[in-house]
C-alpha cells in the first residue's frame, strides 16, 4: 500500500516543471513554518524542514534545493524566535 501510494507520488511530481516542484516546496515550508509555530519551542518540527529540501533537490536541481534550503533555516529560525526561543 505505502509502496503504491510512492510510485503515485513520483509520478505526478516527475510531471511538474521545475518551477512548479519550487512552488510546492516553497508552500510545504510555510506550512511547516506554521506547525513549528503554532507548537511553540517546547515541540521540536526541525526535522520536517528536510522534506521540502529533499523534494526540491530530488525533482527541481540543486539551485531550487538552495534556495529552499536558505527560505527553509530562514523560518525555522523566525519560528524559533516568534515562539520567544
Amino acid at each position: 500500500m505505502l509502496r503504491s501510494y510512492l510510485a503515485t507520488l513520483n509520478s505526478f511530481l516527475v510531471r511538474l516543471s521545475p518551477w512548479q516542484i519550487w512552488v510546492l516546496a516553497t508552500l510545504e515550508v510555510a506550512v511547516i513554518f506554521a506547525a513549528d509555530h503554532l507548537t511553540g519551542y517546547e515541540i521540536s518540527v526541525a526535522l520536517l524542514y528536510l522534506v521540502p529540501v529533499a523534494t526540491a533537490s530530488w525533482y527541481a536541481g540543486s539551485r531550487a534545493s538552495v534556495s529552499i534550503s536558505v527560505i527553509a533555516g530562514i523560518s525555522w529560525f523566525g519560528a524559533d524566535i516568534s515562539a520567544g526561543h
